[in-house]
């Protein structure tokens, strides 16, 4: 569980919800997967669930023109910003929660409290966070939409959250919130793995531990297939 601030009095059990499994491993022919989270609420109500990526730093960077010439000027760098982010709800979020809600609990990728190196909230900055979004959006690591959770009856619910082959390692929070007459009256955490394993793993730790030697030989091993490739070409030619 979080520290999450309630707008009513939170009873403990009105809400639960588990997942299908709480490990993602990557392995090298890793082509997505989909994991189930499901759950149970007391006296019915309605549910939002948000899956957050491990945080990391962006920088946007806008191209200006000097003397004929395109080159990088201004730039923003974003801190602790989630790499990856996914909403799903039983019904549209503007039916349950006011804009201040939704804002509050960061519903929206446009609504993530994040901290950046200049203030992008004027209107001079704004469009960077824009075109950072939506980037993320365009490699898959946020969603377009909102997901649909259902219920099974008056109590259960359930929804598949997909995890592209893309994804970032590193560990995920899959927040749950119960939803009634306009507010958060209950809300869980859960944490979800995600990790490389076998052959990707050593690859993955080798070139982020030894980042200069991995690129010498990634340069290394690609003048050698190439002189391979050419060899190759050559014999086809002459045995034509």
């Amino acid at each position: 569980m979080f520290s999450i601030p309630f707008s009513a009095q939170a009873d403990p059990n009105a809400l639960v919800a588990d997942l299908s499994h709480h490990l993602i491993a990557i392995h090298t022919d890793f082509k997505g997967t989909d994991v189930v989270l499901f759950g149970s609420v007391d006296e019915g109500g309605h549910i939002v669930v948000t899956v957050k990526g491990p945080r990391k730093n962006f920088v946007v960077q806008r191209k200006e023109k000097t003397m004929g010439v395109w080159l990088n000027r201004t730039g923003i760098k974003y801190h602790n910003m989630p790499s990856f982010f996914r909403i799903a709800s039983d019904v549209p979020l503007d039916e349950i929660l006011t804009p201040n809600m939704i804002t509050r609990y960061e519903f929206t990728p446009e609504t993530l409290d994040i901290e950046s190196s200049k203030d992008f909230f004027s209107n001079k900055y704004r469009f960077y966070k824009e075109e950072l979004i939506e980037k993320l959006r365009t490699n898959n690591f946020y969603g377009r939409d909102i997901e649909r959770i259902k219920f099974l009856g008056p109590h259960l619910f359930r929804t598949i959250l997909h995890f592209p082959s893309n994804v970032p390692p590193g560990i995920y929070t899959v927040h749950v919130y119960l939803i009634k007459d306009n507010q958060v009256i209950a809300a869980q955490s859960t944490p979800l793995s995600v990790n490389k394993v076998g052959l990707s793993a050593d690859l993955f730790s080798f070139a982020h531990n030894n980042s200069f030697i991995y690129g010498i030989t990634a340069i290394l091993c690609a003048l050698m297939l190439g002189a391979v490739g050419g060899i190759v070409l050559r014999r086809g030619r002459h045995a034509t």
